[in-house]
This record gives C-alpha cells, structure tokens and sequence, in this order.
C-alpha cells in the first residue's frame, strides 16, 4: 500500500503520537510505545528469526539447548566469536535492523561486565581488541536466556538475573521493531486521560508512579513511557 506524498506525514504524526496502556507480563501497568515489551512474546518472535536464519527447529531459548545452539561454528581462537551463529544472527543486515536494539538493552542493564565486553565483539568484527578471551560469549549468551525467560540463567559463570523484574523497567525505550500484538493492550495518544482501573484483589492498597501514590480511579494522562507498580497490603 501506498500513500500520496502529502497524506504520508500524517499518517507518520498519528503514529508518532500513538501509545500503548496495559497490563505487562509482570501484573504491572505501563505506558509504552507501539512496540512489544512482553518478554515472553519476543522471545517467540527471536526464537522463530533464529530457527529460519540457521534451519533449525529449537522449540525454546534455554541453557540446554539454546547455548550450545549459539556458539556452533565459532572459530578455535579464544578472542573471537567469529563463525559462531550468535554472531552471526547479529551481523545479518536483516536481523540487526531487528533485533540490534537486544545488544543495547542488555548493555543498558548489565551488573556483571562481561555481558558488554562480549557485545564489544558482537558488534564488530567478533573480537574485543581489549581481552585475550571472550569466554565464547557465554555470559551474553546466558543473559539472553535469562531475559526471554525472566530467570537467573546462571551456569557457573556471572549473568544478569532477569527474575528482578525491575530488569525490564526501561525495556520500551530499546525496543523499536516489534509490534506489540493489539489484543494485550489499549491504544491511546499522547495527551488521553486513562482512569486508573479498579483491582479485584482484596489486598491492593495504592499504584505506584515515580515514586508518587496513585489510587484506583485516579486519571493518568498519557505522556512517556511509564511502568506503574501495584502494591498490595
């Protein structure tokens, strides 16, 4: 579909202005844009990219099957990811425009350092010029399970621990290539007012917002992305 050339930057300002309002994967509300930030659901989205870039059928992203799925073919030296497919699933042209913003956010979160000295090399030519070993990306890789998973995918060696779900609080602000799928959330713009909804458990006490309590009922008007908390007695 094609659009005449004055109608196009229309169409580009709605959905510039275009939000999403809804319950994430963690029972919490948030505010997002039109990208998905439901880890569960990404993680089906990158597990379907990964099987139809290397013609395989791995039915999920785990410590068994996923690691050893990422470090085939990786060459012998200790310094380089080269060869291996992690690595190349982030230096397709394709697939990076898709899913480059995954290496940013978990450079954005990572507590344990190798993460980011590993996407050193995923971003370039396999080597992280600064280190003599790069452990085959394992703590990436770890990383990775464990945000698809929102587990502590811990091997033996340092990982990020994806069960803090404050982990994902700044998710929406990576993401930007994934449609969320519209029956998870409501549409709204850029300066709507949403009423805060009524909780049916008994021991919600407040929202929380940015360190402000906000009560059932109360109006929020749509601005930026936002992750609203429930707190319970």
């Amino acid at each position: 579909m094609t659009y005449a050339d004055q109608a196009t930057p229309r169409i580009e300002t709605y959905t510039n202005q275009l939000k999403l309002f809804g319950e994430d994967a963690f029972g919490q509300l948030r505010v997002t844009d039109k990208y998905e930030t439901n880890h569960i659901e990404l993680a089906k989205a990158f597990l379907k990219d990964w099987n139809t870039k290397f013609g395989l059928s791995l039915t999920q992203i785990d410590l068994e099957s996923f690691y050893s799925s990422a470090v085939y073919g990786k060459v012998a030296s200790n310094n380089s990811l080269s060869g291996s497919r992690i690595y190349e699933f982030f230096k397709d042209q394709t697939l990076n425009l898709k899913w480059g913003w995954l290496l940013d956010y978990i450079e954005s979160v990572d507590s344990k350092i190798w993460p980011s000295r590993q996407i050193v090399a995923l971003k370039g030519n396999g080597t992280n010029p600064e280190y003599s070993n790069i452990y085959e990306g394992r703590h990436f890789i770890t990383s990775l399970i464990g945000f698809f998973n929102g587990t502590h995918a811990y091997d033996g060696f340092p990982t990020n621990d994806f069960t803090d779900v404050t982990m994902y609080d700044n998710l929406a602000d990576f993401v930007d290539s994934i449609l969320a799928k519209p029956t998870a959330y409501q549409y709204v713009y850029i300066g709507d007012e949403v009423k805060l909804p009524i909780q049916s458990n008994s021991n919600f006490s407040h929202y929380l917002m940015n360190g402000q309590i906000y009560h059932e009922g109360d109006t929020l008007i749509i601005g930026d992305n936002l992750v609203i908390k429930l707190v319970f007695d």
